[in-house]
């Protein structure tokens, strides 16, 4: 049961997002492309950027065309100098009546007009707030464990991790739920188990995340084009697991969206 209705605004580069409890801007600059939370519930939040793409050699005059259709935004870029591919990234959002919650979907679609060509890039995530990360390897029996990730004090010898990598060894379900007590928000963030090769968690000194995931590891024919897709979820932090684990199944079960 879902509510389609969300309010894009486009201001040149830039596309505000009013969906449900959640509204952020999406800005495409010279740098990178991604979602910027700036409220939650009528809240102000501060620092929790996410579904942001880099890693194609694009910058702000390679920039073809922004817009918005129904419950997308698309930013559409020319080809990359190196390799020569053209990415075009999409932002499509729903709110989630049932659970309250705002989903928003990157789904990025790379295509060449070379023989072969390396669209090799990243999707990637910051949580720069007090929040306490999970993680799931399955939908169909989800348990969530806790991250740890001990940071070095002065003077002291402490374990330290400071990447935590995941791969395809044991499952290419990832469901990560990042709770942020202060705001009293949950952000989930899954990479679709087809498209899914391998994530990483970081985090600096003072316990800021960074989850990223690598997209398109393989090269790249000419004529083909290649879609990968991450979705993030926004819910109220109450419940918020079972609430991830029953969305991420209909993210996981629903057909690839048409793009075009």
């Amino acid at each position: 049961m879902s509510d389609r209705a969300v309010n894009w605004k486009l201001d040149g580069n830039h596309a505000h997002l009013s969906c449900g409890p959640l509204s952020g801007t999406v800005t495409v600059d010279q740098a990178n492309a991604s979602f910027v939370v700036e409220q939650w519930s009528e809240r102000p939040v501060s620092g929790l950027t996410v579904l942001a793409y880099s890693g194609l050699d694009f910058v702000t005059e390679s920039l073809a065309e922004t817009y918005i259709r129904g419950g997308d935004f698309v930013a559409t870029f020319t080809e990359s100098r190196a390799d020569r591919v053209a990415p075009q990234l999409y932002w499509r959002a729903l709110f989630v009546k049932e659970f309250r919650a705002a989903q928003i979907e990157l789904i990025v679609s790379v295509r060449t007009n070379l023989l072969d060509s390396s669209p090799a890039s990243r999707a990637h995530s910051l949580v720069y707030l007090n929040a306490n990360p999970l993680h799931a390897t399955s939908l169909d029996a989800p348990h969530f464990d806790g991250i740890e990730m001990f940071p070095v004090r002065p003077g002291e010898i402490a374990t330290w991790r400071p990447v935590i990598k995941f791969d395809t060894s044991k499952s290419r379900q990832h469901l990560f739920v990042f709770r942020i007590p202060e705001h009293g928000l949950s952000f989930a963030q899954m990479v679709h188990p087809s498209d899914f090769v391998a994530a990483e968690l970081a985090a600096d000194m003072q316990l800021n995340y960074s989850l990223s995931a690598t997209l398109f590891p393989e090269r790249l024919e000419k004529g083909v084009i290649r879609r990968g897709r991450i979705c993030g979820w926004f819910m109220p932090a109450e419940n918020d697991l079972e609430t991830a684990v029953q969305l991420a199944r209909q993210f996981v079960d629903e057909p690839l969206p048409l793009t075009t």
